[in-house]
């Protein structure tokens, strides 16, 4: 390769720490500046920040997950660019879910890079739940069917430890709390739960101190990554996207992938008893999700090689 290696890179809440260090790895220098003449690519999190990818001048870029969910996005809410040289997805099930929803460049499965990936660990009884609501965005806008999720969620697992007197629960919540729907006559109800301040950066000592972590998205995979027992909530409904109402929409093909996205336990769905014991015991269908939607480790020089192939 002729001239210096450097690269142009957009941070996400820490998601691209491992894709960095890959790439330093092997010599790559990270550009600070916004424009460099002897900047070869450029490595985002999304295609839907137009600035960054003008700042490259036509050199060509690449996608590290946004989230750890695939972006299904792309089905409907977000119009896919086609200039991406590639997409690196954490699992089979990122490249699968992109295929069925027509996403237009090419796809790599690099591995799960968020975590380490651990065996599932069953836990006879649960002490510790570790609540984590869906986060509102940066603006604090968080849509009313997300709030009600987190509400409906909330009031279930307070029934459960009001219950079991032995059983602590910690919401741990991003940004505002208000913001995330659970007002102060949610916390009221209850002196005996930790509220408890987090950040959006992909952090897991809440998780792995927790018998059973009941959360959505990147947070609740990244558990599942850790082998903690967990359960999801709202996976019956459509993905959804945009950070005011009338931006707001729903993924457009949801029913045709609806039952190889969703995990198999959801709160919502159910006894909450009987979905919690199936979480600390761990089940085929749970493997089979992690199979497909954690999968391996990250392979940091297979990751590299793809760029530098496409380069």
């Amino acid at each position: 390769m002729i001239g210096p290696k450097i690269y142009k890179m957009a941070h996400h809440q820490n998601k691209g720490k491992a894709f960095r260090n890959a790439l330093t790895a092997r010599g790559w220098h990270e550009s600070q500046y916004r424009y460099s003449n002897h900047v070869k690519f450029g490595l985002f999190d999304a295609d839907w920040r137009p600035q960054d990818i003008e700042d490259l001048n036509g050199k060509p870029y690449f996608l590290y997950p946004h989230a750890a969910r695939p972006m299904v996005q792309y089905d409907g809410s977000v119009t896919p660019r086609t200039d991406c040289r590639a997409m690196f997805v954490s699992a089979p099930a990122g490249v699968e879910l992109m295929k069925r929803i027509g996403y237009p460049c090419e796809v790599i499965e690099v591995g799960w890079s968020l975590t380490p990936v651990k065996l599932f660990f069953p836990r006879a009884t649960v002490e510790r739940i570790t609540f984590a609501p869906i986060h509102p965005n940066a603006n604090g806008y968080l849509h009313e069917v997300d709030k009600d999720l987190n509400r409906r969620a909330y009031a279930r697992l307070l029934d459960y430890v009001q219950r079991h007197e032995d059983v602590t629960l910690t919401v741990r919540f991003c940004r505002d709390i208000d913001d995330n729907g659970l007002g102060e006559e949610y916390r009221r109800q209850d002196e005996g739960i930790v509220w408890k301040q987090g950040k959006p950066d992909s952090s897991t000592d809440d998780i792995t101190r927790a018998d059973l972590v009941v959360s959505h998205q990147t947070f609740a995979y990244m558990s599942v990554a850790l082998g903690v027992p967990t359960v999801m909530m709202g996976e019956d409904i459509a993905p959804r996207s945009g950070n005011a109402d009338f931006g707001f929409s729903y993924s457009a093909h949801f029913e045709d992938y609806k039952d190889y996205l969703m995990f198999p336990l959801d709160i919502l769905q159910g006894e909450t008893d009987e979905v919690i014991q199936n979480a600390i015991t761990g089940s085929d269908a749970v493997e089979d999700w992690k199979r497909r939607f954690i999968g391996e480790p990250f392979r940091a020089k297979y990751f590299v090689d793809c760029i530098e192939e496409r380069l």
